[in-house]
């Protein structure tokens, strides 16, 4: 998604005060046509709800994003803000700085989320999903990103959620120690119902 034409694209921005889960948003929606609260979610699973609002009312604000329908029917679209035309004869960089802030680089993944220890259940569910959607990961890899305990992780929430079929598993066999975890259609389903609950 964040390919040189799109950085390139992000940045036209510059002159914008955004923050990197802000210009990850705006080029899922060059790329998609559309955004939801949800989408917004799976994109930056270490975000919480109050959080993602303010960013999307504040990019609805300074005309990037025009807003659709209202509560959970809520989609966004590009909106009409005029941008300068892209300087063609420099190069484009994925970590160039534009008056002190960084545009996104190219290999843009959330690394890890901050959970409280009393996380709910839906909330552990919701980030395993998220952080599964797009890259396979092993239970150690989850264990690391979300710091709970890796048997934990199998016990409680790996295995039920594959039986449900929400994320499906990448392996040869369950001894394999190279096992990954990838989240499904199915899945991609739930995390679009349910993120805006959390």
């Amino acid at each position: 998604m964040l390919d040189d034409v799109t950085l390139a694209w992000l940045n036209r921005f510059a002159a914008h005060d955004l923050n990197d889960a802000q210009r990850l948003a705006l080029a899922y929606v060059r790329h998609e046509g559309r955004l939801t609260n949800a989408d917004y979610r799976r994109l930056n699973p270490g975000l919480d709800s109050a959080e993602v609002t303010q960013h999307l009312a504040d990019l609805v604000r300074q005309g990037l994003l025009r807003q659709h329908g209202t509560r959970r029917w809520t989609s966004y679209t590009l909106g009409e803000v005029e941008l300068p035309a892209p300087k063609i004869a420099q190069p484009i960089e994925p970590y160039r700085l534009h008056e002190e802030r960084r545009v996104i680089p190219v290999e843009y993944k959330p690394r890890s989320v901050v959970l409280p220890r009393r996380a709910r259940p839906q909330q552990v569910r919701f980030c395993i999903l998220s952080l599964c959607d797009g890259a396979s990961l092993s239970s150690h890899e989850l264990e690391q990103r979300l710091g709970r305990n890796q048997t934990y992780l199998l016990n409680h929430y790996l295995s039920p959620l594959v039986a449900e079929g929400l994320p499906e598993r990448v392996g040869t066999s369950l001894t394999d120690p190279n096992l990954r975890y990838r989240t499904t259609e199915m899945g991609r389903a739930w995390l679009e119902m349910h993120g805006e609950e959390l």
